[in-house]
């Protein structure tokens, strides 16, 4: 998309990294090594220049990411901390010789963008041994405006699996609500709506684009443009986008929910859901799987996994097999634009 000019200031800044690091256990020292892959002009990499003038933090800066230079960083270069996402974490791990490495100097690995498989959390815990946590945010927020902390994850580990299909909870300082997309009115917990937030950490507003603010800053409240819910404890589970919703037969499917399901599956190392165009449906809930290395996943079986934990319109009818990594951007996320080309001619069962 078109590039937008998010206007922040400097106490939106200070405040966010200050509020992150309070919901962490890792507290960074001045001369402690953050490394950072992702491009400076993310809300991710700008961030971490910010912690590092806050705290005297060295930054350990790699161009691209490249998995066995992130392992060597992590192993050799004394890196205390670094952000990744679930993607990355997977690549690096299947680095020839990473799990019999040690990384004493490791504390704490943060990873967004998209959730994390109990399996592959499982395996970078025992290999890396630090703590993990996981945020949730935008550029208008800054970076983070929820967290997944490390004692979220103890929890999930110990069989609270249902916290590591959310985003956390809302930073000190932080409000999140749920509204309806059309009429910007709360909605009951539980339900899934839109996301919106206010605290300290949002921005001022779009760069020569008025309107553009008005839209997404109303009466205080950032309206994020992602669907969510909140359940009675306060966590926010990521449901979607407001304008990248799957209607398939009239119903609404929310990609997120279906990729959390598809990544629960023995065997698969990532997946992107995506709509596909159809004559009957008008478009097909579509998954494009990539399994893990040396792995054989069986369509059918992965359809009947998603059916014993979805509904039935929102088991993928159609699913694609990539043995290459998916199409992402710098900072990690999936370009299903692409695999809709890709993909759009592909036709599915219509019963």
């Amino acid at each position: 998309g078109r590039p937008k000019g998010v206007r922040t200031t400097h106490r939106a800044a200070l405040t966010n990294v200050t509020q992150v690091q309070s919901a962490q256990e890792y507290r960074p020292r001045a001369g402690d090594r953050n490394l950072v892959v992702a491009p400076m002009y993310h809300a991710s990499g700008a961030l971490a220049v910010v912690n590092a003038s806050l705290d005297g933090l060295t930054l350990v800066v790699q161009p691209d990411f490249d998995p066995a230079a992130v392992v060597a960083a992590l192993s050799e270069g004394g890196v205390a901390f670094c952000t990744l996402v679930p993607v990355m974490i997977q690549l690096c791990l299947a680095v020839p010789g990473a799990t019999e490495r040690d990384y004493p100097s490791l504390q704490a690995i943060a990873y967004g963008a998209s959730p994390i498989a109990v399996s592959l959390l499982r395996r970078a815990l025992e290999v890396f041994g630090c703590e993990m946590g996981q945020g949730f945010g935008q550029t208008e927020a800054t970076a983070a405006l929820t967290f997944l902390t490390k004692a979220d994850h103890d929890a999930a580990l110990a069989g609270a699996e249902h916290l590591l299909r959310s985003v956390g909870r809302p930073l000190a300082g932080t409000e999140v609500r749920i509204v309806d997309p059309s009429t910007g009115a709360p909605v009951p917990v539980g339900e899934i709506g839109e996301i919106t937030a206010r605290g300290p950490q949002l921005m001022l507003g779009y760069w020569n684009a008025p309107e553009r603010t008005a839209e997404t800053l109303r009466d205080g409240w950032l309206h994020t443009g992602d669907l969510g819910r909140l359940d009675e404890d306060g966590y926010l589970t990521i449901s979607g986008r407001v304008k990248d919703m799957i209607i398939t037969g009239g119903q609404n499917v929310h990609a997120a929910e279906v990729e959390a399901a598809i990544l629960g599956f023995p065997g698969v190392a990532d997946c992107a859901v995506i709509g596909l165009p159809d004559d009957l449906w008008g478009e097909a809930v579509s998954a494009v799987v990539v399994p893990q290395a040396g792995a054989a996943i069986d369509e059918d079986a992965l359809k009947a996994f998603c059916r014993e934990r979805l509904a039935g319109f929102k088991t993928p009818t159609r699913v694609f097999m990539q043995p290459a990594a998916l199409p992402r951007t710098p900072p990690g996320k999936v370009q299903k634009f692409l695999l809709v080309e890709r993909h759009a001619g592909a036709q599915g069962p219509r019963a």
